[in-house]
């Protein structure tokens, strides 16, 4: 089919609007969202600064809830910057917010630069959806599958 408007809305459709657009089917057993002030409490502890692996621009803390039990794991979603990579870190550790760092369950450690002002942006959006993919559980919820 050549209908250049049906290609637009079909595109259009794939790509999420928000967080919660991510997940398209088995909605009953888990869902995306902001991380919320009590899930970062309960990652808080002190961190010694060293290099960091990147510091991250645009960033935000969201939490993907397993809905059987209530189980969250908070990743770090940014910019690294300098480049125009976008980042999904493994699960957050610890954070210590006053001194802007963070340690991810791989040992990576993360510097927060400016955090994200508004809404997530589609890039941002699709990374999640193809990294997601690559984690192997994109499928089981329906996210939109693009290529990272």
């Amino acid at each position: 089919m050549d209908d250049p408007e049906y290609a637009i809305k079909t595109v259009d459709a794939l790509v999420p609007k928000s967080l919660d657009d991510i997940i398209r089917k088995n909605r009953d057993k888990a869902a995306l969202r902001l991380t919320t002030p009590e899930e970062m409490m309960e990652l808080r502890q002190k961190i010694f600064f060293s290099e960091p692996k990147a510091i991250m621009d645009e960033w935000s803390l969201i939490s993907m809830i397993r809905l059987t039990d209530g189980f969250v794991q908070v990743y770090l979603l940014g910019n690294i910057r300098g480049k125009t990579i976008h980042r999904l870190t493994s699960t957050v550790q610890q954070i210590d917010l006053d001194k802007q760092l963070l340690i991810t369950q791989s040992g990576s450690l993360y510097q927060l630069g400016k955090p994200l002002d508004g809404e997530h942006g589609m890039h941002q959006l699709m990374a999640i959806c193809a990294i997601f993919h690559t984690w192997g559980f994109g499928n089981f919820l329906g996210v939109p599958q693009f290529f990272y």
